[in-house]
């Protein structure tokens, strides 16, 4: 039932492209669901390498085909749905220009 749900959550979220979300996220896209029940399945998720936590309430999906162990999201999109509907700034990593 719980590796039904995992995989649930993430169709959810991945069909609609949103590679990181929320606890509040999933409790809301699953209501009838006890939300300590949600916060474990999410835990057992990133035990199994399914997502990486970004932090405390923040989720990426990791890729199917990545090794969990050595995977990092995009910076760029972690800072997206982490400013979630705020404006922002990135500097100077973004700025970082490698000459070989």
């Amino acid at each position: 039932m719980s590796s039904q749900l995992s995989w649930s959550i993430i169709k959810q979220f991945s069909s609609r492209n949103m590679f990181g979300f929320t606890f509040q996220d999933v409790a809301r896209e699953f209501p009838q669901k006890n939300r300590v029940h949600l916060a474990r399945i999410l835990a057992d998720m990133v035990d199994k390498g399914m997502l990486c936590k970004i932090t405390r309430d923040n989720y990426h999906i990791i890729p199917y085909n990545a090794d969990p162990e050595t995977y990092v999201p995009d910076g760029y999109q972690v800072a997206k749905y982490i400013m979630r509907n705020k404006e922002y700034y990135i500097g100077y990593a973004s700025a970082y220009i490698t000459i070989s």
